[in-house]
């Protein structure tokens, strides 16, 4: 079943006795804040969580033909096939002698090409690993993609105006430094959620981040455009609906995180979709609780302490060259 229905919704300074020697005046200077700048807030760790991609075919049938075996015979009923899966992660780790937060992804997605009196199937295979310093600062990431064509792995290091990436594509290996045109600031997304403890705290973002294929920096948008409110495995959820912009298309893919931060859906293109399972204990079921409108204003721990809270430190983002696959770019959507 899919979430449906959806609304829309941030000294006195005391006098100084004059110095013993008086200064002249300077003019056209001026002196940096003595504040310390605001320190990142710590996102913990987040276990690891799964997506699972399914493609909804409409039932095809002609009333005039017999049933065989209890269906239609020349058509068939609605279908739900699984076509691939995302998860990620994010643990405590050391990376050059320096703790670190490490994302940790995996992505595949299944498909037939049109290939004229064969049954051809590709799965191709994304696994993606990152290591963002506690300043919130992205340092490295590996990317490894097979499958599909040539495979490709692309090891990089960020530094303050540059990257400096070594791709290996098939057999062939190139070093090579990119100077993107973006701001350097659009690859550190861990530490800015969307969404903390129920309430909206960024509305949107630009994010950047390698093309696992070519080694190109891109450039996506992610807007929240409002509230969401429907039934999922007969439970009530709400939520915010996240939209993303594709690379290189027009194409875009909404997710939805419950207001407890975890990551519950995903509309893609084509009658596709990405579904969150999580099981819940009687006592969790049994202690759900009602929503009001009012509670949109309220964090989740006031407004229902009684449902666990998720973290969501994935951003999907869809790819459609060579073929589909959802990239979770380490981001912190909810927590």
């Amino acid at each position: 079943m899919i979430l449906t229905a959806i609304t829309m919704l941030l000294f006195q300074a005391q006098g100084q006795a004059k110095p013993p020697v008086q200064t002249p005046p300077q003019t056209g200077i001026e002196l940096p804040s003595a504040s310390a700048p605001a320190k990142p807030i710590d996102v913990g760790t987040q276990e690891q969580a799964t997506l699972t991609i399914t493609r909804h075919v409409d039932a095809r049938y002609d009333p005039n033909k017999t049933p065989v075996n209890g269906s239609w015979a020349g058509g068939m009923q609605q279908q739900d096939i699984q076509v691939g899966q995302m998860s990620f992660s994010v643990a405590d780790a050391m990376f050059q002698g320096k703790p670190v937060k490490q994302f940790r992804g995996q992505s595949k997605w299944s498909f037939k090409p049109k290939v004229r009196n064969k049954q051809i199937s590709f799965t191709p295979t994304l696994f993606v690993f990152a290591q963002i310093g506690l300043d919130g600062r992205l340092i490295h990431t590996n990317t490894t993609y097979a499958g599909f064509g040539t495979p490709v792995q692309i090891d990089a290091f960020y530094n303050k105006d540059s990257i400096d990436m070594t791709m290996t594509e098939g057999t062939r290996t190139k070093q090579t430094t990119l100077y993107p045109t973006m701001d350097m600031s659009l690859f550190n997304n861990l530490f800015q959620p969307f969404v903390n403890d129920g309430l909206v705290a960024n509305k949107e973002r630009q994010l950047a981040f390698l093309n696992p294929v070519t080694g190109a920096p891109v450039q996506v948008t992610a807007t929240l455009t409002g509230h969401f409110q429907g039934k999922l495995y007969f439970r009530e959820y709400e939520g915010y609906k996240i939209d993303t912009t594709t690379p290189g298309s027009r194409l875009v893919i909404q997710s939805m995180v419950t207001r407890q931060g975890q990551l519950m859906q995903v509309n893609l293109p084509d009658h596709q979709d990405a579904l969150a399972y999580s099981t819940l204990s009687h006592e969790e079921e049994n202690s759900w609780g009602l929503f009001k409108q009012s509670d949109w204003d309220k964090p989740s721990s006031v407004a229902q302490p009684q449902r666990r809270r998720y973290k969501t430190m994935a951003l999907p983002v869809l790819l459609v060259d060579p073929t589909n696959l959802l990239y979770p770019v380490p981001c912190c959507v909810a927590l």
